[in-house]
């Protein structure tokens, strides 16, 4: 099935999401701070890079980032995530060619202007 990539998230809210992709069948990794200055995509296994640490980089809320869920998949996870209660993740994405090869760190300044404005518009 899919990957799960989480970011900036405590371990109790980690452990809730488990259960989740337990229950469906997806793998969830739960991204260390020290990966943050790099790739979607080389975190996901995706592309080949160098993992490089970086303790310089840093995001201030939590992000979900989606790899290889089609459609019915992600409607099925989102449906179970609300089932369980978890609360939510404002800054979620799903890995594209379009995002593959952006940092931790350019997702959620893209997401985090999405969400911004959407907090506008209300």
């Amino acid at each position: 099935m899919g990957k799960i990539l989480l970011f900036n998230v405590n371990i109790f809210k980690y452990n809730q999401i488990k259960s989740v992709c337990d229950k469906l069948g997806h793998s969830l990794i739960l991204v260390k701070k020290e990966q943050y200055g790099n790739k979607i995509g080389e975190i996901a296994g995706i592309i080949p890079g160098k993992m490089m640490m970086n303790t310089n980089t840093d995001i201030d809320d939590e992000m979900m980032v989606f790899v290889g869920l089609d459609s019915d998949s992600l409607d099925n996870f989102l449906a179970e995530y609300k089932k369980a209660s978890v609360s939510p993740i404002l800054r979620k994405a799903i890995m594209t060619p379009a995002n593959i090869n952006w940092t931790v760190k350019e997702l959620f300044e893209d997401l985090d202007e999405h969400v911004k404005n959407g907090r506008e518009k209300n």
